[in-house]
């Protein structure tokens, strides 16, 4: 913990970005030149956006938490009975919704009209400077929320400006580069509002649902995330928007009208959370939500319904609505941006094999299971239709092998969910998917844990002195098919994993899964 008690997603090494072969940055041929008020306006050459990228990468990772990083740090420390580090983060930076750098970690600003649709004219280009605001779901300027209710940005830091630095894209002027991701995703919300502080009062409560009271911060943010959710939910579709309409996405004119089936997966699991919180309590000023929130994951059960392709085998990793057709479309599922490992793994851990099995038939969450083994497996045996990994990648892992640590952590929670599903029909099948799900544990301990020196915050909650076991992100530099770098470095998210996977914990599946 730092003296803000904010934690870091990654523990990088000295120098290990100074040590990034070339070939292995952003390559100034794929970038797109363009003007930007930093730079006076001034048109950016490739090569300095490529820089750029590069340099915010390296400070985005040494400086930054991811939410869904914090969220994964909360639940592990809370395993190990830190319950005042964590109510400390969440008060004084979730509910407070600030940083020691950034004053407001909220997408709050008013929406003036959605960008994409030729509603805001204020902007000049898809690279505005906040113009037109942040509009949740398609109702144009309906879509305004409060600093309450509105979503935090995905990342968050003690650091707005770094002295000592110069923006890459426009280093002849001197100025420093400053905190750039301002992106209100689904996803990390669902961690940082549902999932992480419901868990963490659960196991504060020693897992007395009933006694975690009305006005434990799981609680208020649960409750304050509940109308973004509304007004991302896309009508008769059921599936959720991935982001707020007008948010950043690079080159892509309506990231808004994205939606990802990890990111609802991982809303069901923290509506789940929420749901059976709300249950256990006898009374509770929160009790008129239940109807809501029922309504809500019946509703994003029947998007991920829709997101499983019958002749492929897997979930599809998502797809865009149009706000003009008001069609939606599933992204297609070949090539590696259709398929990735976590629709497969998070999906059916907070689906349950007894849903999945239901809607497509006897068998097949074990058969998405194998197929997700085929696809993304890592050293993976195939022998009479069964496949074996000692771990998994991110997407189709066939022709360039990368090991991912977080995502392995995540196929061997699903693999404990089915095995224990399985010991009362086929406890052959339930023993063998234990020992493939040991296998992968063993795999990490060989290539991906380390022992750190921290001379800084640490990415592990059982920190012991100056030293402890962490487990790395990826084992290579590896650009992941979804819009980021994997590194080989000791990662947050990855070592809370462990810490799960070696407490027998789900934390996708609150009260339900202790998996013995």
């Amino acid at each position: 913990m730092r003296d803000s008690g904010l934690p870091l997603s990654y523990w990088t090494p000295e120098n290990y970005f100074d040590n990034v072969p070339q070939a292995m940055r952003p390559q100034a041929s794929s970038q797109t030149p363009r003007k930007d008020a930093a730079c006076g306006n001034k048109e950016i050459s490739k090569v300095e956006m490529a820089n750029y990228k590069f340099q915010t990468e390296r400070f985005l990772t040494t400086l930054g938490l991811n939410l869904y990083d914090g969220a994964c740090w909360m639940i592990a420390s809370s395993l190990y009975g830190k319950h005042a580090m964590v109510e400390e983060y969440v008060k004084n930076t979730l509910i407070e919704h600030k940083t020691t750098g950034l004053m407001d970690i909220k997408a709050d600003t008013a929406c003036v009209g959605i960008y994409a649709y030729g509603q805001c004219p204020k902007a000049h280009d898809i690279f505005h400077e906040g113009d037109c605001g942040f509009c949740y779901g398609d109702s144009g300027t309906d879509g305004s929320l409060s600093t309450e209710n509105a979503l935090f940005f995905r990342m968050i830091s003690d650091v707005y400006a770094l002295e000592g630095t110069k923006d890459a894209r426009c280093p002849a002027l001197g100025n420093p580069w400053t905190w750039n991701d301002w992106r209100p995703i689904l996803g990390e919300n669902a961690w940082a509002s549902l999932l992480g502080p419901l868990q963490s009062a659960f196991l504060a409560a020693d897992g007395k649902a009933d006694e975690i009271p009305d006005d434990s911060f799981a609680l208020v943010l649960a409750s304050n995330f509940l109308p973004a959710v509304r007004k991302l939910l896309i009508p008769n579709v059921g599936c959720v928007h991935y982001t707020a309409h007008n948010s950043y996405g690079d080159t892509d004119p309506d990231v808004g009208g994205l939606v990802s089936t990890e990111n609802n997966g991982s809303l069901l699991a923290g509506l789940k959370a929420l749901r059976y919180v709300l249950n256990a309590k006898v009374a509770s000023q929160f009790k008129g939500l239940l109807a809501e929130v029922d309504s809500l994951i019946e509703s994003v059960e029947g998007c991920l319904k829709q997101a499983y392709d019958t002749h492929l085998g897997f979930f599809l990793q998502g797809g865009r609505y149009n706000l003009t057709t008001r069609e939606f479309e599933w992204n297609p599922g070949t090539g590696a941006t259709g398929f990735a490992v976590d629709c497969q793994t998070w999906v059916m851990s907070a689906l349950g094999k007894a849903r999945v099995d239901a809607w497509f038939g006897e068998g097949t969450a074990l058969k998405v299971w194998n197929k997700t083994a085929e696809i993304g497996g890592y050293k993976v045996s195939c022998d009479s239709g069964r496949c074996i990994p000692r771990g998994v990648g991110f997407s189709d892992n066939k022709a360039d092998q990368v090991f991912s640590g977080e995502w392995t952590f995540g196929a061997i929670n699903l693999l404990r969910i089915l095995s224990a599903e399985y010991e009362n029909i086929d406890p052959t099948m339930a023993i063998q998917l234990q020992a493939d799900a040991d296998g992968m544990r063993e795999q990490i301990t060989q290539e991906l844990t380390v022992m750190v020196d921290f001379d800084r915050t640490p990415p592990a909650p059982e920190k012991q002195g100056d030293s402890s076991k962490a487990v790395k992100y990826a084992n290579k530099r590896y650009y992941i098919p979804f819009g980021w770098w994997a590194n080989p470095i000791p990662s947050q998210a990855s070592t809370s994993w462990a810490v799960f996977i070696d407490s027998k914990y789900n934390p996708l599946m609150l009260g339900v899964y202790k998996l013995e």
